[in-house]
């Protein structure tokens, strides 16, 4: 039996490399869009422990609590010309952070009433009404646990409207109901007995 060798022309030769290298960047490009798991995350040098991770939609989000005392929350950001080596887009912190004291307490609670890849720049003084009315998206609450009792966020004013599954260390959860003023935030056991509440 003979066997012809097939010859390509220089156009299907060409054809052929740019339809290769269009199906590795597409690949590639959907490796590096989905956000890093929580183990990768906390494998990072990030001055502190994790303590919670969350990704709403695509949108990864982190809390940690640093060596200065501090719980900080913060997101991740797709860096599509990042600087280190390899040349490779990757995940980093966005470097928009919102903060509370660490505590020894049963838990603690913080709140970014705007998405912290918002672009726009912080408020002056006596404009920060105006900037958080102009705020896309529902209130994150995020926080540290100590006691492990706690299973339950309730966040409400008055009348508890929401209810969230949390764990210690941390908790990151998306609350609707604060875009209209609640501040009222207590913490529940298994059986609904309240462990601590607290007020912002």
């Amino acid at each position: 039996m003979v066997r012809r060798r097939v010859r390509l022309a220089r156009w299907q030769r060409v054809v052929l490399l740019a339809g290769v290298a269009i199906l590795g960047v597409v690949a590639c490009t959907r490796t590096w869009s989905e956000p890093p798991e929580r183990a990768e995350v906390e494998a990072w040098r990030l001055g502190g422990e994790v303590v919670a991770y969350e990704v709403f939609g695509r949108e990864p989000h982190i809390v940690f609590r640093r060596g200065d005392g501090r719980v900080v929350f913060g997101h991740l950001k797709l860096d599509w010309t990042s600087i280190e080596w390899p040349p490779a887009p990757r995940w980093q912190l966005s470097g928009h952070f919102v903060g509370i004291f660490a505590t020894d307490g049963p838990a603690s609670v913080g709140v970014s009433r705007c998405w912290p890849d918002d672009d726009r720049p912080r408020p002056e003084a006596g404009e920060v009404e105006d900037w958080l009315a102009r705020c896309d998206g529902p209130a994150v609450v995020f926080g540290q646990i100590n006691d492990p009792r706690i299973v339950v966020l309730e966040v409400g004013d008055g009348v508890w409207s929401e209810r969230h599954r949390v764990a210690a260390p941390g908790f990151i959860v998306q609350a609707d109901e604060l875009s209209e003023g609640a501040t009222r935030f207590r913490f529940l056991d298994e059986v609904g007995a309240v462990v601590w509440e607290t007020e912002r």
